[in-house]
């Protein structure tokens, strides 16, 4: 597939369509980790076409001396939330939001009762934090 992971990828997709008619998933970490700073930029851009969100978060983190991405719960990491949902305010953006649990979860060591558990509390978690950035607009 390889497409659409860059934003410039899903703008020359979309850009000539009826937003009424064709749209896409944004996925705000990966335009923070493939954008940088010009997130906000794109986002924009991309704004009438989008349909729905995912919401993750990451950190650049090293393993074996080369960087790479760390997934981790949402508003622990590299993303702008506050910024990314002034913009969706000010856009009106109603569409659905979609919570990815992408970070590690407790291990199978915890044992089956405990690690439910514990990966439940972590869920719970990213939702009150979602829910709490919902709640600005």
């Amino acid at each position: 597939t390889r497409i659409g992971g860059a934003i410039w990828d899903i703008w020359e997709l979309v850009k000539d369509l009826n937003p009424q008619w064709i749209g896409c998933q944004y996925d705000i970490r990966h335009a923070v980790a493939e954008g940088g700073t010009s997130w906000p930029v794109r986002m924009k851009l991309l704004l009438p076409h989008i349909k729905s969100m995912v919401i993750k978060d990451f950190f650049w983190g090293q393993e074996a001396g080369k960087w790479r991405i760390i997934n981790c719960p949402v508003g622990e990491g590299m993303v702008d939330f506050p910024a990314y949902f002034e913009i969706l305010n000010q856009a009106r953006f109603d569409g659905p939001f979609s919570l990815h649990f992408e970070y590690d979860l407790p291990s199978e060591e915890l044992g089956l009762t405990r690690r439910k558990q514990a990966t439940a509390s972590l869920m719970k978690k990213d939702l009150k934090v979602l829910r709490s950035y919902l709640a600005l607009g």
